[in-house]
């Protein structure tokens, strides 16, 4: 159970990243702090086995940072809408400019400043996650548990929305290819061990919030088959290792997972127009597929 839905944001009619008008609440670093220890405890209350959620902000950027995302389609408003004004915008954490109060607790960052409570820390039990405007995953700092992850990171809503890169509607597989590259940035930058896509059909206009299905249509996306080839394969209790080599081409993302019982995964993504080869070898054995664009 989460906590919060997008702490991160509020609901801006008017603003050209974010016209639509709806229920929201936001929580500063601080306040989420406050509630978590709230929270996780009456719900452990209720029901010890439940495992708690938190922050789930609509950015990872500001899991991490007070900087917020930039990229717009939008040329006169390229930054998100920032609604606890931290004033800064980049895709890479930084504190560079960021206004005064968000530093001191009033902004984003919420995994800094929930580590630095150890009681708000041990209040929840996953660091929930989303994806959305950098379009890319943050891995775990440094200076949180000596950057080794004593949680895991799920990345729990993920689609492509109006006026950011992939909004749609596009069903074709140059937007299967990205939304594959958005799974593959969050299980291997952001060693997520969860990723789910917002829902399965466009609901409130007809762009990519759909996983499988546009408004009005019952033709598959094909973002519905490049998140299989991760879900259909990569089951659960695998785990991610390594993959070493200088001879991937530079338009082929590769990761490999291991099963319980020496099963091991290879997922490729090749981004370019055309075949590529890739030589993999496994433990002792070798196999040269070729990734293709389905």
């Amino acid at each position: 159970m989460s906590i919060a839905n997008q702490p991160d944001f509020a609901s801006c009619p008017g603003n050209p990243v974010c016209t639509d008008a709806y229920d929201t609440t936001t929580y500063t670093a601080k306040q989420m702090v406050a509630w978590v220890k709230v929270a996780g405890k009456k719900i452990k209350e209720v029901s010890p086995d439940t495992l708690v959620i938190a922050p789930e902000a609509s950015e990872w950027i500001h899991a991490w940072s007070n900087a917020s995302g930039t990229g717009s389609l939008v040329s006169s408003h390229p930054d998100s809408s920032d609604p606890l004004q931290c004033g800064c915008f980049s895709n890479t954490p930084t504190e560079t400019g960021c206004a005064q109060t968000c530093l001191d607790g009033n902004g984003y960052d919420y995994g800094h400043w929930l580590w630095q409570d150890q009681e708000a820390w041990a209040s929840f039990d996953i660091f929930g996650v989303h994806e959305y405007d950098s379009q890319i995953a943050f891995a775990w700092p440094a200076d949180v548990n000596e950057g080794k992850r004593d949680k895991e990171v799920w990345q729990t809503e993920m689609s492509g929305i109006p006026h950011w890169p992939e909004q749609g509607p596009s069903t074709d597989i140059d937007n299967g290819i990205a939304v594959a590259g958005w799974i593959h940035s969050a299980l291997t930058v952001g060693e997520a061990s969860a990723w789910l896509y917002r829902w399965y059909e466009a609901y409130y206009q007809n762009d990519n919030e759909g996983l499988a299905l546009t408004q009005g249509s019952s033709t598959p996306a094909k973002r519905y088959y490049t998140l299989g080839n991760y879900s259909k394969f990569v089951r659960p209790s695998y785990v991610r290792v390594d993959v070493a080599g200088t001879a991937i081409p530079d338009d082929v993302l590769l990761s490999a997972y291991k099963g319980g019982d020496g099963t091991v995964v290879v997922v490729g993504i090749n981004k370019g127009g055309t075949a590529a080869g890739v030589p993999i070898a496994i433990a002792g054995g070798r196999h040269q597929p070729r990734a293709r664009r389905p």
